[in-house]
């Protein structure tokens, strides 16, 4: 693979890459690159991080980079994921490890750790205080993972070490590539500001674009809870489709999914079809309708589609089924792998009270 392909590539599954001549120059050379994505651990695993942002660390080894996973306990304790028992957020663990190896993010040039194999020196925290004597309180509150919260609220101190521990992974991890979804922005720009400064590697920054909940405008899959009014809740499985779920269930979940006729902006269901299934190659979504209603269609891309949706050529309940079963179809090997680890999805199923639900 030539550079300009790894650079295709990776721009593919990406919003914003920051920036693209640093990431070309850094895989034009002969250097070993290296990278990491971190998860807060906490429910099951949706589309929009396993799938969009599991395929892009794939992506990323493709072109040859070294990719670490973080598991991240820490920040999950500090983010009261789990009520904050880390007993229970390090069971989350073992099972966010299997979803990632499930969607790509496998073999030997990808490593996971967890926070807690990488804070375990003073070497670290003076990174962590490095940072925030370089940052300014208002600055440090911009990264937090808990923005919707009215600013006259009282949050606990704890959160004000999120930011600096984020940044301090990245320099702890002497990475040259930071990937996130777009909720990551903030505190990488903050590491990419002030990594020279403080004698540590510029990291490139990957965003990849976040996913919308099912319920409509406002909600995305990969936003805390706290950031906004609607959006795909782990806690709430009826906004998001999880990796495992099974075709009956993600009909009916798309069934009550936000696609007003015509209207191809903010729309949940278009969404999983721009960001997910026309990102795989050779895929085409056959939509099947009655000869009455104009019988069968096929859309070999995502522009054909979205204008036939909005000249109203596409009834929102035919075009929900048709995303349902081709999503179906691409979860279902991964649905099958769950399936086989029962043991690691009945405590996660007790971990969350969800059930869980393969068919």
């Amino acid at each position: 693979m030539d550079l300009d392909q790894k650079l295709a590539l990776i721009k593919d599954r990406a919003e914003e890459v920051l920036t693209i001549k640093e990431l070309g120059s850094k895989l034009g050379t002969k250097t070993q690159l290296k990278g990491y994505v971190g998860f807060e651990l906490s429910g099951f695993v949706h589309i929009g991080n396993g799938v969009i942002i599991g395929k892009q660390v794939e992506n990323l080894m493709k072109s040859g980079i070294n990719m670490n996973i973080l598991l991240a306990d820490w920040h999950s304790l500090i983010n009261n994921k789990l009520g904050g028992d880390m007993e229970k957020i390090k069971m989350a663990g073992e099972y966010f490890e299997l979803a990632f190896r499930t969607m790509g993010a496998d073999g030997p040039k990808v490593e996971y750790l967890w926070g807690s194999d990488i804070v375990d020196s003073s070497d670290y925290w003076l990174k962590v205080v490095k940072v925030a004597k370089n940052s300014t309180l208002t600055r440090m509150k911009r990264t937090l993972p808990i923005l919707g919260r009215k600013a006259a609220e009282d949050m606990e101190a704890a959160f004000l070490l999120y930011g600096p521990m984020q940044t301090a992974d990245i320099f702890e991890m002497d990475l040259d590539i930071a990937l996130g979804g777009m909720d990551q922005r903030n505190v990488h720009v903050l590491a990419r500001e002030i990594a020279e400064k403080i004698g540590f590697k510029k990291p490139i920054a990957i965003h990849t674009p976040m996913l919308m909940g099912l319920k409509g405008p406002g909600g995305r899959m990969d936003v805390s809870p706290d950031m906004m009014e609607i959006k795909m809740s782990k806690s709430k499985p009826e906004t998001c489709i999880f990796l495992h779920d099974g075709p009956k269930l993600i009909k009916k979940k798309l069934k009550k999914a936000h696609c007003p006729a015509g209207e191809i902006e903010q729309n949940s269901v278009l969404e999983i079809a721009r960001l997910i299934l026309f990102k795989t190659k050779n895929f085409s979504l056959i939509i099947s309708r009655p000869e009455k209603f104009g019988g069968d269609i096929k859309f070999d891309n995502y522009q054909s589609l979205s204008e036939e949706f909005k000249n109203n050529g596409l009834h929102p309940l035919d075009l929900k089924m048709g995303i349902a079963e081709s999503l179906s179809a691409y979860l279902k090997d991964a649905r099958i792998k769950f399936e086989k680890k029962d043991d690691v999805m009945e405590v996660m199923s007790n971990l969350t009270n969800i059930q869980v639900d393969y068919e």
